[in-house]
């Protein structure tokens, strides 16, 4: 038997033509479709994309970017703490290697008011300071170093009761304060402390401004003498040089001022007119034992930054 075309097909079976021609329509109907969904995708896959001239501009701008440089190190090396060596039972000896000093410091000091105690004598009934050792210590600033008590007793509560002609004072506390670098710049220097400034000295101005700091506008540099055998000159603080009884500008008390030309660094303080520190004291002592002439004395410069 011979095959039929596709016609004879469509002849023999009617139906088969109506249902070859519709799947026909419908085949040429999803091609045309899936062409269009084809176009706009690759049209929103386009509009996604960097044109060329914008990814170029990213490029330069990524290739500008550099990485900020770190800076080189300039820490300097670490500067020694002060240091404290015992000589014997009575002295010790301060280093300080940022001033760039040394000097032998007693390990504690006769105070009369070392402490206190409450007293009931002659119907008194009140706190009285007593005498007594207390530790020594060094307190260090930016620029100076204070030489005093580890601590400081004081009677509080105080109240003005009538005695004869005038007033007494009594104490209903006593309290003892350690010592820092706040409560010695209040502190009275007439007695129980030395405060030893410094200044580095690259030109001699620099000892008209130490000077100027410590002592007053009104004071000046005067006579600058070597010293046989230190390694230091003595300074002299001159003032207005006009007669005690109209100066404006007087020096009262002694005073130690030195100056290494070999280190560059300057040094001074206050001594007064009667000796801060003391081995002994009480009522009826003669002989106090001063330390202030020795530890004076014992007191050098040394290089800044190192330990001797």
């Amino acid at each position: 038997m011979k095959q039929r075309g596709i016609e004879g097909l469509r002849e023999a079976h009617p139906l088969c033509g109506k249902i070859t021609n519709q799947a026909y329509e419908e085949n040429r109907v999803m091609k045309s479709k899936l062409i269009l969904l084809t176009i706009i995708f690759l049209s929103l896959i386009s509009s996604c994309s960097p044109n060329r001239q914008e990814s170029t501009l990213v490029a330069q701008a990524t290739s500008s970017i550099k990485p900020t440089p770190v800076p080189e190190s300039t820490s300097t090396p670490d500067i020694p703490d002060p240091e404290h060596i015992s000589i014997d039972t009575e002295w010790g000896n301060y280093s300080n290697f940022r001033l760039g000093f040394s000097m032998n410091i007693p390990k504690s000091m006769y105070r009369f008011d070392a402490g206190c105690y409450w007293n009931e004598d002659s119907g008194d009934y009140s706190y009285r300071p007593e005498g007594g050792k207390v530790p020594v210590v060094v307190i260090e600033g930016e620029d100076r170093i204070y030489i005093t008590s580890k601590y400081d007793v004081v009677l509080t509560n105080k109240t003005q009761v009538p005695s004869g002609a005038g007033f007494i004072s009594k104490f209903a506390g006593c309290e003892r304060v350690e010592n820092d670098l706040e409560t010695v710049k209040s502190r009275d220097y007439s007695s129980g402390i030395w405060e030893i400034a410094f200044r580095i000295t690259e030109t001699d101005q620099d000892l008209e401004i130490l000077v100027d700091e410590y002592y007053g506008e009104c004071f000046s540099v005067g006579d600058i003498i070597p010293v046989d055998g230190k390694e230091y000159s003595i300074v002299k603080v001159v003032g207005d040089q006009k007669p005690i009884e109209v100066s404006e500008c007087l020096l009262r008390g002694m005073y130690i001022f030195l100056y290494s030309q070999e280190f560059n660094i300057a040094a001074t303080w206050k001594i007064g007119q009667s000796t801060h520190f003391n081995a002994y004291g009480g009522e009826g002592v003669v002989d106090f034992g001063a330390y202030d002439g020795d530890m004076g004395a014992s007191f050098k410069f040394i290089a800044r930054g190192q330990n001797q």
